[in-house]
C-alpha cells in the first residue's frame, strides 16, 4: 500500500478567532481542502498542533482510499470490457 503525506499549503484568517489551513496530500490538487479550526485565548499550541495532525491523516485516510476504488474500478472495467 502506497504512503500517503500531506502538508499544509495555506491559511486564512477568517473572522471572531476562527482560521482555516488549506491540505493538500501527495503534491495532488485534486486533494486540496480547506479545514476550520476556531480558537480562544485559552487555545494551547498543542491543541492545534494536534488538530493540524487530525486534518492532515484524514485527508491522506481519504485519498488512500480513493486511491484503492479507482485502482479496483479500473480492474473491474478491464475485466468487463476485456482490455
Amino acid at each position: 500500500m502506497t504512503t500517503h503525506a500531506s502538508k499544509l499549503i495555506g491559511r486564512k484568517k477568517l473572522t471572531d478567532g476562527q482560521f482555516a489551513v488549506l491540505i493538500r496530500c501527495c503534491g495532488d490538487q485534486t486533494t486540496d481542502s480547506w479545514h476550520t479550526l476556531s480558537v480562544t485565548k485559552d487555545t494551547a499550541k498543542a491543541d492545534v498542533t494536534a488538530w493540524i495532525a487530525g486534518r492532515q491523516q484524514h485527508v491522506e485516510d481519504g485519498h488512500a482510499v480513493a486511491c484503492a476504488v479507482d485502482t479496483y474500478l479500473g480492474t473491474v472495467i478491464s475485466e468487463y470490457t476485456g482490455s
